[in-house]
This record gives structure tokens, C-alpha cells and sequence, in this order.
């Protein structure tokens, strides 16, 4: 599968009286029918005849994007839903909601697939609340499991559970390796709030500049999460624009240099652009450091390693999933770190 291709799969699951069969059916047509962006072009049912409880159904409504599947137990109140589109996540959230108005009681399992041979499923805790912004479609919602998550165009972003292990890594590594205070941090990207909020913990710094190109995302993102404080701190500025456009006007220098962008193709071109004029004149001095998410399909490339940004820029790379929470770091350049406290758990 190329990487570009990512179909959107989900799994509802349903309480509630489905001993009428012809109901059942009726009603799940009537949601494929109402789903926005969606063509049906065959359907088929069968019913399961069962005593006392009523009868068992399975039905599948053929679309020109995929299909759509119900299979029912009246005898335990509980139906499943499958929806498997190529149509895009806004038919999705059309057809999540249409099954929701028609089954209130409906959980459904958020499905996401960005490397190849992994999936990531998360059962919701109430509505998936999306909303279209100018750049992408935005999806927050619960879980029992990761807490309070958020998705941008099908694919998770960060969750509540484990937001402290990516961004502290991020964040909080190449701010103990400074050796001074007094440090202007540049956030690129980090529209849910994390990073900022993290790179505030240290006392060392005396400003950030955050630039995001998505308004909406940030507002939504920052609130849900609780991190909106962090965009009010005295100490933070907020650019709403395109970073690399950004960077080729902004005069300003900064000592660490925070790169958390939703996809790590954006950070390569971002790179790229910074070794060459007229970025390169505006990137930190020799001292300071840059830090980056990695693409999480690296580690199934033989021969790629910790890249360096040239010999006088020191570049971290991590993995996103290390059970580690930074108290002391010392820098590894012979100049020595900084004490960093540890982070309230």
C-alpha cells in the first residue's frame, strides 16, 4: 500500500431492541442513505431465525467507496457496525453521526493506519467531535484507555495517556543541553499546545515563538487539552502562518528550535530549506540545538540513523514511545547541561 493511501475504518458498537429484523435493516438504510459522500450501488441482507428473542440480521449496503455492515444479537441488545470508505473522512463523521441520531446508545472504535503493517484501534468514549478547518478535519474525542485524543485528517496526533513522553523527549533534551539561560525557544508546528506548554516548564526560558498555520486547530486543540493558558503566557507570541514562509522574513534568532509538525516529510523539506539561503543566516548559532519528530518508519530503513545537520548543528532525534521522564540531563559536549526539575506526574 503507498503511503499516500490511507482508508478510514471504523467499528460501531450498538445497544438497544433489534428483534425486528425489517426494521433494523430499513432503519440501517435509511443511515447509508442520509451519510454525506457516499453512493450506494447494491445491498443484501439475511435473517437468522431465533426463538423468543426475535431474529438475527446481517446486512452489508455496497457503496462506490467500500461498504458498510451490520450484523445483530437481539438476544443481548447489541449490534456491530463496520464502515470501511475511501470517500474521506468527512463521510465518516457523516455516517457516524446519522448512526448515532438513529442509535443513541453507539460507541465506535477509532481506527488509524500511518505505517505500514501497524494499526492503531481506540474505543470512544461519547461523540468524536470533528470540525472541517481551512487546512485539514479535525477530530477530538475520549477513551477510557488514552483519555482526551486528537486526530488530524484520520490520523491520531497525541493523546493524554502518553502526550508527556513525545513532547518532554522533544522538548525538554535539547533545553537541558544548552548551557545558558536567557534562551529563545522557536516552536514550529504544535498546534494541540503540548509542546509550548512543555518548552514553559524550564525557568530558562525567557521567550517563545510559536508559528502554527491552522488558527483553528490551535484554538480547539489547546482549550480540549487544557494548554490554553500556555498561548496567554506573557512570554509567548503566536504566529499564524506557513513556517517556511515565515522563516524567510522573520530577522529574529532563537537558542533552541522545536520542530513538531504532523508529518515528518514536512520537517525534511523544512530542513532542507534551512541549509540553504536565506534560511541557513537565520537557523541558531553553533552553540544552540535543534530538535525534531521522527518519521516512525525509519526503523524499517537499513543504514538510516541520528542525522547531523552539518558539523556545527547538532541535530536529536528520538523515538516517541520511550517510557522515560527526564529529572537530570547533562550535555554530551563536554560544556555540561543544566539541572532540569522533574516534571509534576
Amino acid at each position: 500500500m503507498s503511503d499516500d493511501f490511507r482508508p478510514v475504518n471504523r467499528v460501531y458498537h450498538l445497544t438497544g431492541d433489534f428483534s425486528d429484523p425489517v426494521r433494523v435493516w430499513n432503519d440501517f438504510l435509511a443511515v447509508v442513505n442520509a451519510t454525506a459522500g457516499v453512493k450506494i450501488v447494491g445491498a443484501y441482507h439475511h435473517v437468522f431465525p431465533f426463538y423468543q428473542t426475535g431474529c438475527g440480521l446481517s446486512g452489508i449496503v455496497m457503496l462506490s467507496e467500500s461498504h458498510a455492515a451490520i450484523h445483530t444479537w437481539p438476544e443481548h441488545r447489541y449490534a456491530s457496525v463496520t464502515l470501511s470508505s475511501c470517500g474521506g473522512v468527512q463521510s465518516v463523521q457523516s455516517f457516524g453521526d446519522q448512526l448515532k441520531a438513529q442509535w443513541p446508545d453507539c460507541a465506535v472504535e477509532y481506527q488509524e493506519t500511518c505505517v505500514p503493517g501497524q494499526s492503531l484501534l481506540i474505543e470512544t468514549e461519547g461523540p468524536v467531535m470533528a470540525q472541517q478547518t481551512r487546512y485539514q478535519h479535525l477530530e477530538l474525542f475520549r477513551s477510557a484507555v488514552f483519555g482526551k485524543v486528537m486526530a488530524l485528517d484520520g490520523i491520531i496526533q497525541v493523546t493524554e495517556l502518553d502526550a508527556f513522553v513525545y513532547h518532554e523527549a522533544l522538548c525538554l533534551v535539547p533545553l537541558a543541553l544548552h548551557p545558558d539561560s536567557g534562551l529563545d525557544v522557536l516552536v514550529v508546528g504544535g498546534g494541540d499546545g503540548y509542546s509550548l506548554a512543555t518548552v514553559l516548564q524550564d525557568p530558562a526560558v525567557r521567550s517563545v515563538a510559536m508559528i502554527d498555520i491552522d488558527r483553528e486547530v490551535v484554538a480547539s486543540a489547546a482549550a480540549w487539552f487544557g494548554n490554553a493558558d500556555a498561548l496567554s503566557d506573557p512570554r509567548v507570541r503566536v504566529v499564524y502562518d506557513d513556517a517556511l514562509a515565515w522563516l524567510e522574513v522573520e530577522k529574529a534568532r532563537f537558542d533552541v528550535i522545536v520542530v513538531d509538525l504532523t508529518d515528518p516529510a514536512e520537517e525534511r523539506t523544512l530542513l532542507r530549506r534551512a541549509e540553504s539561503p536565506p534560511q541557513a543566516g537565520r537557523l541558531p548559532q553553533p552553540a544552540d540545538r535543534l530538535a525534531l519528530v521522527p518519521d516512525p518508519r525509519d526503523h524499517q530503513r537499513p543504514g538510516i540513523g541520528p542525522p547531523v545537520l552539518g558539523p556545527r548543528r547538532a541535530l536529536l532525534r528520538h523515538r516517541p514511545l520511550l517510557p522515560w521522564r527526564p529529572a537530570r540531563l547533562h550535555g554530551g559536549d563536554g560544556r555540561g547541561g543544566r539541572d532540569l526539575p522533574r516534571p509534576a506526574l
